[in-house]
């Protein structure tokens, strides 16, 4: 256990001496499969797996994520978990995986063939399979837990300590266990405008052009289509 350890903060050390932009507080891990677009932070004590993050995101402290895509821009708590594997609830005589798996963690089934899907992936990109899929300029606060198959869209919030059962709209807010829609950010005409711009796409010359009008939708809105864009 000590050698293993010892070999993943070596790991990561070597890789952000690499990729300069990419910083990882003590007591952070990640492995190989990772993958990092820039100017990305890792908090102390978060371990990540399966992980694609996009450029901007960053991730607190403690939090335990495997097999999710993240957009650009987006930023998570503290203690944020993804949750993986599902057990059946109808019909099923048993929750136990032995009567639905044929191979499993437990070592053993009465059965020969999967009569349950365990694992649900929200997104393909062709390389990897991802069970999470968390969109650009998302806020995932302290404490949430998301399950696996779950899609959350652009623009969304999701407040603290929440579980994550089902999607969540774009630039929407929801909260509570399990989460449940509050609220939209903006009116609906507005997040029709910020889908199609897709401003997290921007290079950095047009991103500093408009960085001072983010403080406003309106303001953005109106900056925006008067340089005809």
């Amino acid at each position: 256990m000590a050698t293993s350890k010892i070999i993943k903060r070596i790991y990561v050390k070597l890789y952000c001496l690499k990729h300069k932009s990419v910083k990882c507080q003590k007591g952070a891990y990640f492995n190989p499969t990772c993958f990092f677009e820039g100017n990305n932070f890792i908090s102390m004590g978060t371990s990540l797996g399966i992980l694609k993050m996009g450029f901007g995101s960053y991730i607190g402290r403690h939090c335990d994520l495997t097999g999710v895509k993240i957009g650009r821009y987006t930023c998570i708590g503290p203690y944020v978990k993804t949750v993986a594997g599902r057990h059946p609830t109808h019909d099923f005589v048993s929750v136990h995986p032995a009567f639905y798996a044929t191979n499993h963690t437990v070592g053993f089934s009465y059965v020969n063939r999967n009569k349950f899907k365990e694992v649900n992936y929200a997104v393909d990109d062709g390389k990897e399979k991802y069970m999470i899929e968390i969109g650009n300029d998302v806020w995932i606060g302290a404490g949430v837990t998301i399950m696996d198959g779950v899609k959350i869209g652009d623009g969304a919030i999701v407040g603290a300590n929440s579980l994550v059962l089902k999607d969540v709209e774009p630039y929407s807010i929801v909260g509570g266990t399990p989460a449940k829609f509050i609220r939209k950010r903006f009116m609906d005409e507005e997040i029709e405008f910020l889908l199609k711009v897709k401003w997290w796409n921007f290079d950095e010359q047009t991103m500093k052009k408009y960085a001072d009008s983010f403080q406003n939708i309106a303001e953005f809105k109106k900056s925006f289509e008067n340089d005809g864009q």
